[in-house]
């Protein structure tokens, strides 16, 4: 007997109903950040880019397979980027959808901060730019990263072996938009 052509009180549809439900919301893109662990662990996830799985683990005090499932979600959604390093599995925030006319790379203080150094003082290694922002190595290579995907710096040979950062005309308009 099946639910849809079922007259006995007997049938339970219920659970068939409640997995379509289920279902249907975690495939949404509304229904992604529903669940209150998930959204907890994209904010942290966005506070901490780099963080690796067990730092993630012992800060939402769940299981590493809990915390595994809730990435693939966000990383299918395109929300999140995980990289495998040696052992360990860095986490990294995507951008979020902009608004319109919002230059993605620049969404949040610390990108914009990183991009106003690079474009005021012109080619500069990174090590001078951390020392200039006073960011951690591995947030300010996760901006650099995220800067230069967008094409609003390009990184190039300078003199000697250092790799030096170059702003591009784009960052300027860029800067200009969120100044403005």
């Amino acid at each position: 007997m099946t639910c849809a052509n079922s007259t006995s009180k007997s049938a339970n549809c219920a659970p068939i109903l409640w997995s379509a439900l289920t279902r249907r919301r975690r495939e949404s893109p509304h229904g992604l950040l529903d669940l209150p662990a998930r959204a907890k662990l994209l904010a942290l996830v966005e506070h901490r880019p780099g963080a690796r799985m067990a730092e993630i683990v012992r800060a939402l005090s769940m299981s590493w397979s809990a915390v595994y499932h809730h990435l693939q979600r966000l990383r299918e959604a395109g929300l999140v980027r995980i990289e495998v390093r040696g052992r360990y599995r860095q986490v990294y925030p995507l951008a979020r959808p902009s608004l319109e006319g919002e230059p993605k790379a620049l969404r949040g203080a610390t990108r914009v901060r990183v991009a106003r150094v690079i474009a005021l003082r012109g080619p500069l290694s990174t090590p001078d730019l951390i020392e200039a922002t006073g960011l951690t190595r591995r947030l300010a290579y996760h901006h650099v990263r995220g800067l230069e995907e967008d094409g609003l710096i390009v990184r190039a040979r300078g003199p000697g072996r250092a790799a030096l950062l170059y702003p591009t005309p784009a960052l300027v308009d860029a800067l200009a938009f969120v100044s403005g």
